[in-house]
């Protein structure tokens, strides 16, 4: 995916590639990113000074650069892509936390409704078969 997304911005089908994605924070927390991988913005000038003298490169610099741009995209599209599963996995598990809570809850108010219930079958019997005593005492 990396390598056709990096030809179609070499071939001018592109002006700048964006990605969009959910940066992992922690475990209930995502956060939505806009990230622009290319064009890379050049560093400060700083750098520069390092090339102020002749240096000979091998393979051509224009080589060297192409080959260093297609393996810088590669990775970052592979950590936004790890950034996003992290994060899925991460609401998944929050998810899954709070459907556990809301089950064992309902479990507790269903054991109490059915307790109640059960106990109100069980008095209405004794009413009953007190009152058949009683009707029989008469």
């Amino acid at each position: 995916m990396a390598d056709r997304i990096i030809d179609w911005y070499v071939k001018g089908e592109y002006h700048e590639v964006r990605f969009v994605y959910n940066e992992f924070k922690s475990a209930i927390s995502q956060k939505v990113v806009s990230e622009l991988l290319v064009p890379i913005k050049p560093a400060e000038k700083e750098s520069q000074r390092a090339f102020d003298q002749d240096i000979i490169f091998e393979p051509e610099p224009d080589l060297i650069m192409d080959q260093l741009l297609r393996k810088h995209f590669a990775i970052q599209v592979y950590r936004c892509m790890q950034e996003s599963i992290a994060s899925e996995h991460g609401a998944r598990m929050n998810a899954m936390e709070n459907a556990t809570k809301n089950a064992a809850e309902m479990i507790r108010t269903l054991t109490l409704t059915l307790n109640k219930l059960r106990q109100a079958a069980i008095t209405t019997e004794l009413i009953e078969i007190t009152s058949g005593a009683e009707a029989l005492k008469a």
